[in-house]
C-alpha cells in the first residue's frame, strides 16, 4: 500500500505531539518511579505510537517503542530514555526520507 501525503504529514504530526507528551511524562515518572499514573499514561502512549507505526509499516519504530515499554515496565527510566531518543532519531530519519535502519543502541543504566 502507498500511503498519501496527507497519511504521511499526519502520522508524523502525531508522532510529534506523542513523543513530547512521552518526553515530560518520562521525565516526571523519573523524579517518582512508583507514579503508576505516569507508568499507565507512558504505555498508552507507546502503545498508539506502536500501532500507528505499523499501520505505516514503520516497523523499527513500532519495534523500539514497544521496548521503551517493556523498560518502564521494569524501572528502567534510564533504558526508557535511551529508547526515547532512538524514537526520536528515528522519526527524523523518517522525515528526511531516509530509513530508520541502523540498530537501537541503549547504554549502561547510569542509576
Amino acid at each position: 500500500m502507498v500511503y498519501s501525503e496527507e497519511m504521511r504529514r499526519d502520522y508524523f504530526i502525531e508522532m510529534d505531539t506523542n513523543l513530547k507528551q512521552l518526553q515530560i511524562a518520562l521525565d516526571k515518572l523519573g523524579k517518582n518511579k512508583d507514579d503508576e499514573g505516569f507508568k499507565k499514561l507512558i504505555s498508552r502512549l507507546c502503545h498508539t505510537i506502536e500501532g500507528n507505526s505499523l499501520f505505516m509499516k514503520e516497523y523499527e519504530v513500532a519495534y523500539i517503542a514497544t521496548k521503551l515499554s517493556h523498560s518502564v515496565d521494569l524501572n528502567e527510566i534510564n533504558y526508557a530514555l535511551d529508547f526515547l531518543s532512538a524514537l526520536i532519531n528515528a522519526i527524523k530519519r523518517l522525515k528526511s526520507g531516509g530509513p530508520v535502519k541502523g540498530g537501537v543502541k541503549v547504554g549502561k543504566s547510569k542509576s
